[in-house]
């Protein structure tokens, strides 16, 4: 069962944010896995087409120790593109090692502060 978690960002300072995964409580060591984090507008179905997603080359990094770092500049540059006057979405994340099934790991809200 994936982790339901919220993020928030004010998209003129957006920073990083960074969530921590383990497995019986060791860090999940994510060398040679994928990450994808795909996004839609607040309220559409997760079966409709993804608004956009960020992967390892476009604002996502998997580290050693569990950690999984979200670079919300990306995230703020591609909502900037595909929907600039929206604040609230919602991802879901993934993870997939070499070419096993994707595991969704984390889903939930996403509140962009605009001032």
């Amino acid at each position: 069962m994936p982790a339901t978690l919220p993020i928030s960002y004010d998209r003129q300072a957006p920073g990083t944010r960074s969530i921590t995964f383990s497995v019986g409580g060791t860090p999940l060591n994510m060398t040679g896995y994928t990450g994808r984090m795909q996004v839609w507008r607040s309220g559409q179905s997760t079966t409709a087409s993804a608004l956009f997603s960020l992967t390892e080359t476009t604002g996502l990094t998997l580290g050693t120790t569990g950690a999984l770092t979200i670079d919300m500049v990306a995230f703020e540059a591609a909502v900037v593109t595909n929907a600039p006057t929206e604040a609230m979405f919602h991802y879901a994340l993934d993870v997939r090692s070499g070419t096993n099934a994707r595991v969704n790991i984390s889903s939930g809200p996403i509140a962009r502060a605009m001032p």
